[in-house]
């Protein structure tokens, strides 16, 4: 059940990443001039670079989640998961929820 959850969340978080980089390399909101349409890219990429390869990791534990499926529980999964997740929020300037299974725990 809860690699279902990673599943959904994951796919959740990479259509929320292409719309948010979608609207952050929008090619109307960057300046006409040329040289300062490269150093507006340049300052936007390096961060968007950073963001794709912690959604790249991200995507890469749920999948290993999804296969050691029915093989005992894995606690570095979701250790690996929390740290990344939060790195990855942090990125994008968005803020994370996190639950115990119960919901007690918040």
């Amino acid at each position: 059940m809860q690699n279902n959850i990673n599943q959904q969340a994951i796919h959740d978080t990479q259509a929320f990443y292409r719309r948010f980089k979608g609207f952050h390399l929008d090619k109307s909101k960057l300046p006409g001039n040329p040289s300062a349409k490269v150093v507006m890219m340049d300052k936007l990429l390096r961060p968007l670079n950073s963001s794709d390869e912690l959604l790249r990791q991200l995507d890469t534990l749920v999948m290993q989640g999804k296969k050691k499926q029915g093989f005992g529980i894995d606690h570095g999964l979701g250790v690996g998961l929390v740290s990344i997740t939060a790195e990855f929020c942090f990125s994008v300037g968005a803020c994370r929820l996190l639950m115990c299974n119960t919901g007690i725990h918040r």
